[in-house]
């Protein structure tokens, strides 16, 4: 017990202040989120126009011995290229039915300021060219967009847009109350600390290194917390915290009633940031998750239906896309503000829909098992949401597999959700544990509310209790060395 008592003493005096700043910050998310661009920067962006040549045409341009893997309608710089990704390279060309090389490596000064001025109609203040990331472009990611303009208007929200030197696309737009929630909220939840975050594998250490050693403090708490209740009742037959202060009192009662709570919190932390081990629960096929989502080869003699078409009847599109679901041809198109995906194998325009029998074949590819396929209209507890933001309805296929994996497929968009035993059972840890994400909890999202506040408010209860202990424990230390110091 005294490996416990120690455990939970120590860990308690060096962490009590992250749990705290963990609770308090997941208050916050409940309320704000970090910034990003969304669906404006779709609204903002170039449309493809000019006298496009037809697909036979495109295809014709694909060098001789290389095999086309992808291709893309989009623009650069203001001009509408077609971008082919052969298995040797990429091209750029113009498109038009000259195909001239697109050879630019960035975009115009000049255009910067186009965009800038098509994200807001108040003047700008200030413009600066960043080689490096900031608070708000955290991800190492960004880096090959380097220099980095960051624009800063004269507007009430004190906004500031971040665009891409290579490509003039926005990677970040944020007002000044927008930065505030995330500096309140993301910022210190996820330690989403740019001179930190840029380095991914860092962070992920970090993050994971911190949430584990939590999760031990508050186990070794639970234990000894119970063991003292134990100890009181053998003694008093009373079920009564043995403390007299009150901060050890507090911390001891708060302990009992959320510290599983705090535990299974920091412990789903960790998972979000690390797999299940195998060791817990084997996965029979760890590569079907990869491949299954990775994208088919592309038949671009499946095209039935003109992209030219999609140009004259949407409008304002962005950017057009060739793709394939197994045998299903279809475009996936940027246009005004949205992203749709439509049956390429239909001489009219038609959104997509898949099968059960299309979704069935093309899983089988992967799987050698007996499947079983049902429409959901609804959420269930794998496939949900607490912000609507997961497509309806879905394909869930079940296979007799070792790893009872299940599927969920989206016919409207051919994207796939996977789940073994493992991650089901990690799942229900992380992110069901950590922010509630159940099928009853998307049903009633005021109720969850009023749940995460509560147990956060204990959270904190606790980990302020716990940082006044530390403070004495601290100090204490201090005072003994001090002590020892004087009497040698």
């Amino acid at each position: 017990m005294k490996v416990w008592s120690g455990m939970h003493k120590w860990l308690g005096a060096l962490l009590a202040p992250m749990m705290f700043v963990w609770f308090l910050s997941g208050l916050g998310m409940l309320f704000f989120s970090f910034p990003k661009v969304g669906n404006q920067g779709i609204v903002h962006r170039d449309t493809i126009g000019g006298t496009l040549p037809s697909l036979r045409q495109i295809l014709d341009q694909v060098p001789e011995g290389e095999e086309l893997k992808n291709l893309q309608l989009t623009t650069f710089s203001g001009k509408s290229i077609i971008r082919l990704t052969t298995d040797q390279q990429t091209l750029q060309l113009v498109a038009d039915t000259s195909f001239t090389p697109v050879v630019e490596s960035s975009v115009s000064y000049s255009y910067i300021l186009e965009q800038a001025r098509r994200w807001s109609t108040y003047p700008i203040k200030e413009i600066k060219e960043m080689n490096r990331l900031d608070t708000w472009t955290p991800y190492s990611s960004l880096k090959e967009h380097f220099p980095i303009y960051r624009i800063k208007y004269s507007d009430p929200q004190n906004s500031y847009l971040y665009l891409s030197s290579r490509t003039g696309e926005a990677l970040q737009y944020c007002t000044k109350e927008e930065r505030i929630g995330g500096a309140l909220s993301t910022i210190p939840h996820m330690l989403y600390f740019w001179q930190l975050r840029q380095n991914r594998d860092l962070w992920l250490a970090i993050v994971s290194i911190l949430s584990g050693l939590c999760a031990i403090m508050c186990l070794a708490g639970i234990v000894v917390g119970i063991r003292y209740y134990w100890i009181t009742w053998r003694k008093r037959r009373r079920l009564q915290s043995p403390y007299r202060k009150r901060s050890y009192r507090l911390h001891h009662i708060f302990g009992i009633l959320f510290g599983f709570f705090s535990m299974m919190f920091a412990l789903s932390g960790l998972l979000s940031m690390q797999e299940l081990p195998d060791w817990i629960v084997k996965q029979h096929n760890p590569k079907l998750k990869s491949a299954v989502r990775k994208r088919d080869k592309v038949d671009f003699s499946g095209f039935s239906l003109d992209y030219r078409e999609l140009l004259k009847q949407l409008g304002e599109v962005k950017e057009i896309e060739f793709e394939q679901f197994g045998t299903k041809t279809f475009y996936t198109v940027t246009y005004r503000d949205t992203v749709a995906k439509f049956d390429a194998t239909s001489t009219s325009i038609q959104p997509l829909y898949l099968t059960k029998d299309e979704v069935l074949g093309r899983l089988s590819r992967f799987v050698d098992a007996p499947m079983s396929v049902e429409l959901l209209e609804a959420y269930d507890n794998y496939y949900v949401s607490n912000i609507e933001s997961e497509t309806l309805p879905v394909y869930k296929v079940i296979c007799n597999d070792p790893d009872k994996s299940h599927f969920y497929v989206t016919p409207t968009e051919g994207n796939i959700r996977y789940f073994n035993t493992n991650n089901r059972i990690k799942k229900w840890i992380y992110p069901a544990f950590h922010s509630l994400r159940i099928k009853y909890f998307a049903g009633h999202p005021m109720f969850r509310k009023v749940l995460i506040t509560s147990l956060c408010i204990g959270g904190l209860v606790l980990s302020v209790t716990g940082m006044v202990l530390g403070f004495h424990f601290w100090t204490r230390l201090i005072r003994k060395s001090r002590l020892k110091q004087k009497s040698e």
